[in-house]
C-alpha cells in the first residue's frame, strides 16, 4: 500500500545539524550525528535512515546510487528534540560482489 520509507505518522519531524566524524573513507568507523525534533502535537517514534551515496566519479554498473546503511528509532514526545548518533563501520563505504569480496570504495 505504501512504499518503503514512506513515513506514515501522526506527527512531523525535523532533522538538523548533520555532522560526520570523517570526510574521507579510511580503516576506521565513521560517526554520523544529527538532531531530530518532533514538530507535531502528538508523541511519536521517528525511524531515521542513514544512506551512503556513491562517489559521482565512480561508475559501477548494476549498483544503486545510494544504499541504506543504518536505521535508528527515536521516541519523541510532542515538541521534544534529541541528539542521535549512528556509527557506520568501514564496510558501509565498500562495494561487495555477489561472493562478498570487496570491489571498490564509495
Amino acid at each position: 500500500l505504501y512504499p518503503f520509507g514512506y513515513g506514515l505518522s501522526y506527527t512531523d519531524y525535523k532533522f538538523d545539524d548533520l555532522k560526520a566524524s570523517k570526510t574521507e573513507v579510511n580503516e576506521e568507523a565513521t560517526d554520523i550525528e544529527f538532531t531530530v525534533e518532533n514538530t507535531g502535537k502528538v508523541d511519536g517514534v521517528c525511524t531515521a535512515e542513514v544512506y551512503v551515496k556513491l562517489n559521482p566519479a565512480k561508475e559501477v554498473s548494476q549498483v544503486p546510487n545510494c544504499s541504506l546503511k543504518a536505521i535508528k528509532k527515536v521516541c519523541l514526545k510532542a515538541g521534544e528534540k534529541k541528539s542521535v548518533k549512528v556509527t557506520l563501520s568501514k564496510d558501509a563505504f565498500v562495494l561487495f560482489d555477489e561472493c562478498g569480496k570487496p570491489v571498490d570504495k564509495c
